[in-house]
């Protein structure tokens, strides 16, 4: 018996478009990481920044906009301890 909104004959086309996908947005994820992280305290405040998300459950925004703050005090800091 079908019901509306099945196909069973479409069904399994739709496991090998599943892993497609994945790879594709791994891929993009991938490219932008490199783009994106340039020096060690970039990849050590990105990493804290999805830690922080995941863990205490914030927006994506929030998290976004503390590791900007974590990151210019870092900078404002390192710049004051070198010269």
């Amino acid at each position: 018996m079908l019901s509306y909104g099945t196909l069973p004959q479409f069904a399994p086309s739709l496991y090998g478009i599943k892993p497609a996908v994945l790879v594709v947005m791994l891929n993009a994820i991938w490219g932008l990481g490199k783009k994106a992280v340039k020096s060690r305290k970039l990849l050590i405040i990105s990493i804290l920044v999805a830690i922080v998300k995941f863990c205490c459950y914030l927006s994506e925004v929030i998290a976004l906009l503390l590791g900007g703050l974590v990151g210019m005090i870092w900078l404002v800091v390192w710049w004051r301890l070198s010269n």
